[in-house]
């Protein structure tokens, strides 16, 4: 996504910040570097799209409403645990939000969600086996609804120049 556009969102069935507790901070940390590469964002991109008050710093309340835009599911612990686990002060700073998501493993997102194939020969037998209505495991259903919720638009981004 370049600045101007929207991010497309990888979360769930959730309006963003859930009330659950299951997701660990490594766990959450992939969960955003998915989101970024998703969206063909660097870090840096990413941090921008992130810092929602434009002020250079990630506050959690920038993280907060960046979870609900997108529709991660992360509960609000969750959110406040992953912005802890990033910043040395009350603010993460681009540098902070750099060597966070270095650590990151978003192919394992992706991969949960049926988005990163381990090469393109699987990609192509994907690809077909959904053309036909069905894939290896008889869940088309489940990955077309996950490409569906990927594909949404994450509301009220638009309206903030990023």
């Amino acid at each position: 996504a370049k600045p101007d556009e929207d991010l497309k969102s990888l979360g769930s069935q959730s309006t963003g910040v859930s009330s659950g507790s299951g997701v660990s901070d490594e766990q959450a940390l992939n969960m955003v570097a998915a989101l970024l590469e998703y969206n063909k964002l660097t870090t840096r991109e990413g941090f921008e799209q992130f810092d929602l008050d434009k002020d250079g710093r990630i506050s959690l309340d920038d993280l907060l409403g960046s979870v609900v835009q997108l529709q991660l599911d992360l509960s609000p612990g969750g959110v406040q645990r992953l912005h802890k686990s990033m910043a040395t002060n009350e603010f993460v700073s681009v540098e902070e939000w750099v060597t966070a998501l270095a650590k990151a493993n978003p192919d394992s997102v992706l991969q949960s969600l049926g988005l990163a194939n381990k090469d393109d020969k699987s990609a192509a037998a994907d690809k077909a086996a959904a053309e036909q209505g069905k894939d290896e495991d008889g869940d088309a259903a489940a990955k077309e609804a996950a490409a569906v919720k990927i594909q949404a638009r994450a509301r009220g981004m638009s309206s903030r120049k990023m």
